[in-house]
C-alpha cells in the first residue's frame, strides 16, 4: 500500500513511500525544476495541496500475465543461438503482446476504488492535463444575425461525420463547417419549426452511392428525410430533398437514433410516454406500403386505434405503455398527470423517454426515461424490437447500497474510502474505519432519492465483455452497469448466470467487435457493479458528499476509452455559461502498475481531472476523430500509450453558443516533453520502460516537431535513465535499478532510493527466457541457471517498446489483398513471361492464351501507404539517433564477443554481451523493415499508371508464389526466409515487367538496390545487367558480331554474380542462352554457379569420402548436382540435334565417338555438339566431371569414357571401381587400351576377389584374362611384380576351378532331396571364390566328392597320408556300391564293380600321378589287392596290375611293391589262398613286363630265387613261361 503524507507545500518538496521488492519501504525526495513551469500548460511551480487530489490506495488483487511483465529478461545462451532477425521479431511481438494485455474495463473498474484522481479545481494540472484546448472557432456573424431573429425556437448541435455544426432558427437549418470556420449552408424548405436534427447513415441499397448520409428533420407535424452527399476530399456537402415524409403529429419527437450496421431508424416523442417508433423508408412504393412510414414497436395497432381509457397515472393505458393519446396526438396521461401532480402532492408524473442510444455490437437499444428507468430492447433481424430488461431507479439504488456496504466491509479493500495523500495528491474521500468517520451510501448526498440519471453511454463489446452501459447521474457520478443472461433472480451468484445462450458478447471476452451478433440471445438482467464519485474540491469533504459536479447536465458524455466530460452550471457566473469537467484514465500509470507490481497487488483506476477552459453554454459534445480502439477486444482496448505514435490524438468538439471549442487528448510522450528536465516525476509515475520509450520518441523527432533543447534532455534521459543490463541473480540480490549514477544537469533528486525501490523487480521468464532460469524452487534453480539470465537495460526495453508501437498498425497485417474477379486480366503489357524472359513469339502466344482465361484473384496493396511512410520515417529517425549516440550507449557498440576493458566482474561482461546481441537484433530488424517498406512503396509507385495496379507485377509470379503472397503478413515479409524469397521473386517480377515493356533494367535495378539492398544487392544488379545483355543479343540476332559480343558479356556478368544467382535465375538464363544457341555460355554459367555455392568444396570431400550417410555436406553436394543436371540436359539436347542433322544429310552415325577430328563435312549441329562437350571437358570442377561420367553411365554411353582423356577420368574410374562393377570393367579395359597390362591384370585379379555380384564363371574368366596379361611384355621395373601377380592369379584360378567342379557336381547330384538347400549351395558356390579349406570341409568332403578332394589335396599341397588314404578308401567303397546299385537297377549287368574301381583309379592316377602324396602307389596297390581278395574273388588275374600300369606306373615299381607284400605276408595276405592270389598277380606282372620290354633287363630285376618262390607257391606250370623266357 502506497501512503503519502499530506503536506500543503509545493511539488518542489515531497515525500513518497513506495514498497520495495522485498516489501520494505524507503523514502525519497525530489526537487522539481521551477524553470520548467513557465507556460500555462506546464506544472506550476507552486500549487496548493488542497487543489491537487489523488487517492492511491491500491491493494486489490489482480491477475497478472507474469510472462509479459519483464520481456527484457533473456537467456544468454538462447539469444546467442538465434538468428538476429528472428530474435528481433520475437522482441517486437512480445512487446506488442504486452501492450495487448492492458487490463480490460471490467477488471480495471471492478477492482478500483470509487474515486482516485489527480485533480485541480482552479486550473489545469500541468503536463498531466488530459485534454487541452487546441482551437476555438467562433460562430460566424451571419449565423448570429439569423439567431437573433428567432421568433419561436432554436437549437444547436454537431455533425462530426460531415464536419458541420447545425443551428435551427425556427424553420431554417444552417450547416456550418466548424473546421475552417467560414462558410455555411442553409436549408429553408420546411414550412414548420424544426424541433430536432439528426444525421444518420442511410439504409444500404436505398440511395445512390453518392448519398453518404441521411438528414432527419422533425417538426411538430412531420419527419422529413433529406439525402446528404459528403465529399471526403473537398469536405463539401449537398442536400437533396427526397420527398420522403411521415406524420408525427402530437409526438413531439426530439430523440432519433439509427443503427450504423443496419440503417434502421428509431425515434421517441416527449408526448408519447415510453413508446418506441421505427421509421421505415424504401426506394420502392407499393399499393400497401408507402416509401416512408412509421411503426410503433411497443403497442399494437388495434389498441392504438381505440380511444384510450385511463388506467394508471404512469403514462400507460390498459397496460400498454404510452397508449393514452387523444385525437390531436397529445399525451392525455402526461397532461393529466401534470395536473394531478399539482393538485395532489406526491402524485406520479407521466413517464416519457429522455434519451435513446443503440449498441450495434450487441444488437441492443437502450432508453432512459424521465423517471431514470433504463429499458433494454433487443433489435432482432426481423424488423422487431423486444423489451428484455427494465432497470428502475430503486433497483439501481439498491445495487449501489450493496456496493458501498461490500466495499466498507471487505477487509481486502482495507479502508477503501480513506487515504492519506502526498503533496500533489489529495484525498478524495474521508471514510473512517475503526474510529474514523464512516460515510456510506446512506449518508451520501450524491446517491439519494433526488438523484436522477441524465445520460447513458454505450460500452461496446470490444471495450468490455461485462460492462454494457455507463450511466451519468445528475450528481456527476458514473455508474458502470453490467448485463448478462441469467436463469435465476438477478445476479445472486455465478451459479445463477448462464453464458451458454448469451454468446460471446454477453458473457466472456470477444475476439472481435465485428463478429456476427444476429443470433446471440440478449441479456435479461442488469446491475450496477461499480461507481465513480466525482472528486472533491475540499479535502475535508468526502467524495460521497462532493458538490463538484452537482446538477450535471444531460449533454455530459463518456467518450471511448473512458474520457468523462461533465457539463455543470457555472454557479459563480450563471449568466456567462457552463463549466466542463473532464477526467481521463491515466493509462500509462495503469500499464506501469500492472506489469511491475507483485502478483497480489492490483492496479489503481487513477484519473487525471480538471475543468476545461470554455466560454458559453454547452450545446453538444461530440467526438470528431475516429473512436479510439487500441485493440478489437476488451483486453488492450484502452491502452493509449500503445497507440500514441500511430493513432491521431482523440479530439472532442464542444459546441457552445459562442462557437466550437476543439480539445485534444494529450499523449504520454507529450507529457514527458512538457515535464522538461523533471524526468524523475515521469519516471516515478510511469516507470523506466515508459520513460525510455517516451524519451527516445522525443529525442528522435526532427527539429520541426521538438525544440533542440528538449531533444537534448530526452537524449540524456534515454541514455542515462536506462540503467544497466545485469544478471537476474543481481535482481534477486536487490540490484539497484534506479537512476543510479545519473549525472544529468536536470535538477533531479540526489536521493533516488524511492525510485530504486519502486522499480526493483523480480525478473520473470519471457518467451526469450529459458524455463530453468525463470522458474524453479530450492536447489533446482542453480547459480549456473541464473547466470544465464540477463535483465536488459531500460534503453533496450524502451527501444523495443517504441519500435513495437510504431509497427503495431502494420505488423500482423497482410501485405496484399486478393480480390476475386470474373474477367481475364492480361498479366503484363505483353503477356505472362515464362520463367524470367521469353522470346517475343512465346510472349505473344502466352498473351493470346491468357486472353481467354478467367483470373480468379487480383492482388492489390492491403497496407495503407500513409501507415508505411509513417513507420519508415520513425524508423529512419531511430536509426539516425542510434548511430549518433552509439558511443554513449553501453552494450550497443562493439561486438557481442568483445571483452569489455575495465569490467570488474564476469557478470557485467555477460550482461553487456546479451545487451549487444539484443540491440543488434533490433537494429538489423529496423534496417530490413525500412527496406521492406521502401520496396512495397516502390512496388506501388511502379504500378500507379497501370490499370491493374500491383496485379500487373504480381501476375508474373507462378501460381505457387501467388498463393503464398495472398497470406503473407508484414512481419513474415521482414523476418522470415519465405518472406525474403517472395520479396526477391517480386523484385524479379518488377525487372521482368520492365524488360517486357522495353524499359531499362539498369535503371530499375539501380533503384531497387538503392532503396532495398536486402532484396536487390549489387550482385543482383549484375545479374539483371546480364539479362539485359541477353535481351540485346536477341535484338542483334541479325548481327553475329554484336550478338556474340553481348552473349560473352552476359556470361561474364553472370559468372561474376554466380554466388547470388539462384536456381530460378539460372533457369531463366539457361533458357535464354539456349534460345540463342549459346550452349557453351549456358554451361559456363551453370558450372560457375555450382562452384560458387560451395566455395569450401565440401562436395568434393564428401564425394571422395564415399558419400557418408547423414553427413551435413550432403545438402551442398545435392545442390551442385541439381545444377549439373541442367548441363546434362543441354548435352542431351546437342546430341539429339547432331544426330538429327546426321540423319538428315545421310552421314554415318557419329554418336559413339566424341569428336569429329577435323572432318571437313561436319554439320553445324555437330560442331555445336563438339564445342559444347569441349567446354564441359575443359572444366576444372572435379565434382562436375565425376557427375558427368555418372551421367554417361546412366545413358549407356560408358564406352565414351574409354575415349576421354581428362585429368579426372582415371581418378573417377579408380574411385568408382570399388563399388561399381561396370566402372571396374571399364577400368581394366582403359588400362588395356593404354597397354598397361600389369594394371589391367591387377584390376582383373581384384574383380575376381571382389564382393560384386559376379558369377563364378565370370570370375574365372577375369582370372584367365589376368593370367594372359601377365604373360605380356612389360617394362623391366614391372616384370618381377608381374610374375608375382601371375603366381597369385594362377593359385586363385586353381581354387576357382575346384569350386567350379564342386558347383558342377552339386548341380548334377541327384542325391539332394531338398531343392532349396541345393539351390542355396549352388548360389553360394556360384559367387565369390571361397578358400580351399572351406571348399573341402563344407562341400567336397561332406558331399562325398572324393575325386575333387584329391584336387584340393593337390592344390593345397596337402601331405596328410592318413587323411588321403582314408579318402581313397571311401572312394573305393563308394565306387563299389555305385557299381552294385547300377547292376541292380538293370536287367543285364553293366560292369563288374572291380571294373568301376579300375577305371576310377586309372583316371585319378593319370591326373595325380605326379603328386606322390595324393596318388601313393605303395599304398594304393596293396589297397586294391585287398579289395581284389575280399570283394572280387571271380575277377580276372592281373586287373590290379593292368590298372596301375595304365596310370603310367612302371613294371619295376609295381613289382617291388608286390614282392614286398609277399615277403611281409601281412594280413590279409598271411594265408595260403591270399598268397596264391597275390602271387598270381606277380606272375601276371612279370609276364607283361617281359612282353613289353622283350626280356631286356627283366632278369636283372626278377631273380631266380623269386621265380623259385613263385613256383613253390603256384606250381611249376604257373611259372613255366617265365622260366622259359628268362632262361631259368
Amino acid at each position: 500500500m502506497i501512503n503519502a503524507s499530506v503536506r500543503p507545500t509545493s511539488w518542489n518538496q515531497r515525500s513518497v513511500n513506495a514498497p520495495s521488492s522485498s516489501g520494505s519501504t524507503t523514502s525519497a525526495s525530489s526537487t522539481l525544476n521551477p524553470k520548467s513551469t513557465t507556460s500555462s500548460n506546464v506544472l506550476p511551480s507552486r500549487v496548493p495541496a488542497s487543489s491537487m487530489l489523488l487517492n492511491i490506495n491500491a491493494n486489490l488483487a489482480a491477475a497478472k500475465q507474469v510472462n509479459l511483465r519483464h520481456l527484457a529478461t533473456v537467456s544468454v545462451a538462447e539469444i546467442a543461438r538465434k538468428d538476429p532477425l528472428q530474435l528481433g521479431r520475437e522482441f517486437i511481438e512480445n512487446h506488442i503482446s504486452k501492450d495487448s494485455k492492458f487490463p480490460e474495463l471490467d477488471r480495471n473498474i471492478l477492482q478500483a476504488q470509487s474515486s482516485e484522481y489527480i485533480f485541480s479545481s482552479t486550473s489545469d494540472i500541468g503536463p498531466l492535463t488530459p485534454f487541452v484546448r487546441t482551437e476555438i472557432i467562433n460562430i460566424p456573424d451571419a449565423i448570429f444575425d439569423q439567431y437573433n431573429q428567432t421568433q419561436c425556437y432554436t437549437r444547436m448541435g454537431l455533425m462530426a461525420d460531415i464536419q458541420r455544426a447545425w443551428i435551427t432558427v425556427d424553420n431554417r437549418l444552417y450547416l456550418w463547417n466548424y473546421m475552417n470556420g467560414a462558410g455555411f449552408q442553409s436549408f429553408e424548405e420546411l414550412p414548420h419549426t424544426i424541433l430536432s436534427v439528426n444525421l444518420v447513415k442511410p439504409k444500404p441499397g436505398t440511395f445512390i452511392e453518392s448519398v453518404t448520409h441521411v438528414l432527419l428533420l422533425t417538426t411538430p407535424l412531420n419527419l422529413y428525410i433529406i439525402a446528404v452527399s459528403y465529399d471526403e476530399t473537398s469536405k463539401d456537402i449537398q442536400l437533396f430533398n427526397t420527398g420522403m415524409v411521415v406524420s408525427i403529429k402530437g409526438l413531439d419527437v426530439t430523440q432519433i437514433v439509427a443503427s450504423k450496421k443496419s440503417g434502421r431508424i428509431f425515434f421517441v416523442g416527449n408526448n408519447d410516454g415510453i413508446n418506441i417508433w421505427e421509421l421505415t423508408y424504401s426506394n420502392v412504393e407499393t399499393w400497401f406500403k408507402a416509401k416512408c412510414s412509421k411503426i410503433c414497436h411497443t403497442r399494437s395497432g388495434l389498441i392504438s386505434a381505440l380511444t384510450p381509457s385511463i388506467g394508471i397515472l404512469d403514462g400507460s393505458v390498459n397496460g400498454v405503455p404510452g397508449a393514452g393519446m387523444n385525437s390531436s396526438g397529445d399525451n392525455v396521461i402526461h397532461k393529466l398527470g401534470s395536473v394531478i401532480g399539482s393538485i395532489i402532492p406526491g402524485a406520479v408524473e407521466a413517464e416519457y423517454i429522455t434519451f435513446v442510444t443503440i449498441d450495434d455490437t450487441r444488437n441492443l437499444l437502450y432508453t432512459l426515461s424521465s423517471k431514470s428507468v433504463i429499458r433494454t430492447y433487443h433489435i432482432t433481424g426481423k424488423d422487431e424490437l423486444r423489451l428484455v430488461i427494465t432497470y428502475t431507479l430503486p433497483q439501481i439504488m439498491s445495487n449501489l447500497h450493496m456496493i458501498t456496504a461490500t466495499t466498507a466491509s471487505n477487509p481486502a479493500f482495507g479502508s477503501a474510502f480513506s487515504s492519506s495523500v502526498g503533496p500533489h495528491h489529495s484525498t478524495q474521500n474521508s471514510y473512517k474505519v475503526n474510529g474514523n468517520s464512516h460515510v456510506g451510501s446512506s449518508s451520501s448526498t450524491l446517491l439519494n432519492k433526488n438523484m436522477s440519471i441524465v445520460s447513458l453511454q454505450v460500452v461496446e463489446r470490444r471495450e468490455s465483455a461485462q460492462i454494457f452501459l455507463v450511466a451519468i447521474t445528475s450528481t456527476g457520478c458514473r455508474l458502470y452497469i453490467r448485463a448478462a443472461r441469467t436463469f435465476g433472480f438477478g445476479f445472486g451468484g455465478v451459479g445463477n448466470m448462464s453464458t451458454s445462450n448469451v454468446g460471446p458478447s454477453m458473457s466472456t471476452s470477444s475476439n472481435s467487435a465485428h463478429a456476427n451478433t444476429d443470433n446471440i440471445l440478449p441479456p435479461n438482467t442488469m446491475q450496477v457493479t461499480q461507481m465513480r464519485f466525482p472528486p472533491s474540491v475540499d479535502l475535508n469533504v468526502p467524495v460521497s458528499q462532493s458538490e463538484t459536479l452537482l446538477s450535471t447536465k444531460e449533454t455530459s458524455r463518456v467518450i471511448q476509452p473512458g474520457h468523462f466530460f461533465a457539463v455543470i452550471p457555472d454557479t459563480e457566473n450563471p449568466n456567462v455559461g457552463d463549466k466542463v469537467f473532464v477526467s481521463s484514465l491515466d493509462t500509462g500509470r495503469i500499464m506501469h502498475q500492472y506489469f511491475s507490481s507483485s502478483n497480489n497487488a492490483s492496479t489503481s483506476y487513477i484519473e487525471n481531472a480538471c475543468f476545461l477552459e470554455i466560454e458559453g453554454f454547452v450545446q453538444a459534445i461530440e467526438l470528431i476523430t475516429p473512436p479510439f480502439a487500441a485493440s478489437d477486444k476488451p483486453e488492450g482496448f484502452a491502452n493509449e500509450p500503445a497507440a500514441q505514435y500511430t493513432t491521431p490524438p482523440t479530439q472532442v468538439a464542444i459546441l457552445t453558443n459562442t462557437g466550437v471549442h476543439i480539445y485534444t487528448r494529450r499523449h504520454l510522450h507529450q507529457t514527458f516533453e512538457l515535464l522538461g528536465s523533471d524526468i524523475m516525476t515521469f519516471f516515478d509515475i510511469y516507470g523506466r520502460t515508459e520513460t525510455c520509450s517516451c524519451a527516445l520518441s522525443v529525442a528522435c523527432r526532427d527539429s520541426n516537431g521538438v525544440a533542440s533543447e528538449q531533444r537534448e534532455i530526452a537524449r540524456k534521459a534515454y541514455i542515462e535513465a536506462g540503467g544497466k543490463a545485469h544478471l537476474q541473480l543481481d535482481d534477486e540480490s536487490s540490484f539497484n535499478m534506479g537512476l543510479g549514477g545519473m549525472t544529468m544537469n536536470m535538477n533531479l533528486s540526489a536521493n533516488m532510493a524511492s525510485l530504486t525501490s519502486s522499480n526493483t523487480v523480480k525478473p520473470v521468464s519471457s518467451s526469450l527466457s529459458s524455463q530453468s532460469g525463470a522458474t524453479g524452487t530450492g536447489s533446482s534453480a542453480t547459480t549456473v541457471d541464473k547466470m544465464d539470465m540477463v535483465r536488459l537495460s531500460g534503453r533496450f526495453d524502451g527501444l523495443a517498446t517504441y519500435m513495437s508501437r510504431i509497427l503495431r498498425p502494420v505488423w500482423h497485417k497482410r501485405v496484399f489483398k486478393a480480390k476475386s474477379v470474373n474477367s481475364a486480366i492480361v498479366r503484363g503489357s505483353k503477356g505472362v513471361i515464362s520463367g524470367m524472359w521469353s522470346s517475343g513469339s512465346s510472349v505473344t502466344a502466352s498473351a493470346n492464351k491468357l486472353a481467354n482465361t478467367t483470373v480468379l484473384k487480383k492482388f492489390s496493396l492491403n497496407l495503407k501507404k500513409s501507415d508505411l511512410e509513417s513507420v519508415q520515417i520513425a524508423l529512419f529517425e531511430i536509426t539516425e539517433f542510434l548511430e549518433k549516440n552509439k558511443p554513449f550507449i553501453d552494450g550497443f557498440s562493439g561486438s557481442p564477443n568483445d571483452r569489455v576493458l575495465g569490467l570488474g566482474f564476469r557478470s557485467e561482461e555477460i550482461s553487456l554481451q546479451a545487451e549487444h546481441r539484443s540491440f543488434t537484433a533490433l537494429v538489423k530488424l529496423n534496417k530490413i523493415i525500412r527496406e521492406s517498406i521502401a520496396f512495397i512503396l516502390l512496388l506501388s509507385n511502379e504500378t500507379l499508371s497501370s490499370p491493374n495496379g500491383i496485379e500487373s507485377i504480381v501476375a508474373y509470379l507462378p501460381e505457387e508464389s501467388r498463393a503464398k503472397i495472398a497470406t503473407l503478413s508484414f512481419c513474415d515479409l521482414v523476418s522470415s526466409a519465405q518472406g525474403t524469397e517472395l520479396a526477391k521473386e517480386l523484385v524479379t517480377c518488377i525487372v521482368n515487367r520492365s524488360i517486357a515493356e522495353g524499359g531499362s533494367v539498369e535503371a530499375i535495378a539501380s533503384l531497387l538496390q538503392q532503396r532495398c539492398e536486402s532484396f536487390c544487392s549489387g550482385q543482383d544488379v549484375i545479374i539483371y545487367r546480364g539479362f539485359e545483355a541477353l535481351r540485346k543479343a536477341r535484338d542483334y540476332s541479325s548481327d553475329l558480331h554484336l550478338k556474340n559480343e553481348n552473349l560473352t558479356a552476359s556470361a561474364e556478368l553472370f559468372k561474376r554474380a554466380a554466388s547470388t544467382m539462384g536456381i530460378e535465375m539460372l533457369e531463366a538464363a539457361i533458357k535464354e542462352f539456349k534460345a540463342l544457341d549459346c550452349y557453351t555460355g549456358a554451361i559456363q554459367v551453370a558450372l560457375e554457379v555450382a562452384t560458387a555455392i560451395d566455395r569450401g568444396n565440401a562436395a568434393l570431400s564428401f564425394l571422395t569420402e564415399g558419400k557418408p550417410e547423414g553427413d551435413f555436406r550432403q545438402a551442398v553436394f545435392d545442390s551442385r548436382v541439381n545444377i549439373y543436371r541442367y548441363v546434362f540436359e543441354m548435352l542431351s539436347e546437342v546430341e539429339r540435334r547432331a544426330q538429327e542433322a546426321v540423319n538428315r544429310v545421310g552421314k554415318v552415325d557419329t554418336s559413339t565417338v566424341m569428336f569429329n577430328n577435323g572432318q571437313s563435312n561436319i554439320t553445324v549441329e555437330e560442331k555445336l555438339r563438339d564445342n559444347t562437350y569441349e567446354i564441359a571437358f575443359s572444366s576444372n570442377d572435379q565434382v562436375f566431371h565425376f557427375c558427368l561420367y555418372d551421367w554417361f553411365m546412366e545413358q549407356k554411353l560408358d564406352n565414351r569414357l574409354l575415349e576421354i582423356d581428362t585429368p579426372f577420368i582415371l581418378s573417377y574410374l579408380k574411385t568408382n571401381s570399388k563399388h561399381n562393377v561396370d566402372v571396374a570393367v571399364l577400368l581394366w579395359v582403359y588400362y588395356q587400351k593404354r597397354s598397361n597390362f600389369y594394371a589391367a591384370s591387377d584390376v582383373l585379379y581384384g574383380l575376381a576377389l571382389s564382393e560384386f555380384d559376379l558369377s563364378l564363371s565370370v570370375r574365372i574368366e577375369f582370372l584367365s584374362r589376368a593370367r594372359g596379361y601377365c604373360n605380356c611384355p612389360s617394362t623391366p621395373d614391372l616384370r618381377q611384380a608381374l610374375i608375382e601377380l601371375g603366381n597369385s592369379i594362377r593359385e586363385l584360378l586353381d581354387v576357382a576351378s575346384i569350386q567350379d567342379e564342386i558347383l558342377t557336381a552339386v548341380a548334377n547330384d541327384v542325391r539332394f532331396v531338398d531343392n532349396e538347400k541345393k539351390l542355396a549351395i549352388k548360389n553360394k558356390l556360384n559367387g565369390k571364390i571361397l578358400n580351399i579349406s572351406e571348399l573341402f570341409n563344407e562341400y567336397a568332403d561332406p558331399l562325398g566328392y572324393y575325386e575333387i578332394c584329391f584336387s584340393i589335396f593337390q592344390v593345397s599341397d596337402f601331405r596328410g597320408s592318413d587323411e588321403i588314404m582314408k579318402c581313397w578308401q571311401k572312394l573305393i567303397q563308394t565306387t563299389h556300391q555305385k557299381a552294385i546299385d547300377a547292376n541292380s537297377t538293370t536287367s543285364s549287368a553293366v560292369a563288374e564293380p572291380f571294373e568301376f574301381i579300375s577305371n576310377m583309379v586309372q583316371s585319378l592316377g593319370q591326373q595325380f600321378l605326379l603328386s606322390e602324396f595324393v596318388f601313393p602307389p605303395d599304398q594304393l596297390i596293396p589297397l586294391l589287392e585287398i579289395y581284389n581278395l575280399e570283394n572280387a574273388p571271380n575277377s580276372p588275374v592281373g586287373w590290379v596290375i593292368q590298372t596301375f600300369t595304365n596310370t603310367g606306373l612302371s613294371f619295376e615299381y609295381i613289382y617291388s611293391i608286390l614282392v614286398d607284400m609277399l615277403e611281409r605276408r601281412e594280413h590279409p595276405f598271411d594265408d595260403t589262398v591270399a598268397i596264391k592270389k597275390l602271387s598270381l598277380d606277380v606272375v601276371y606282372l612279370i609276364e607283361k613286363w617281359i612282353d613289353e620290354v622283350r626280356n631286356q633287363d627283366v632278369g636283372s630285376i626278377v631273380s631266380r630265387e623269386q621265380v623259385v618262390k613263385l613256383k613253390s607257391t603256384l606250381g611249376p606250370l604257373a611259372v613255366a613261361s617265365i622260366e622259359r623266357k628268362l632262361n631259368y
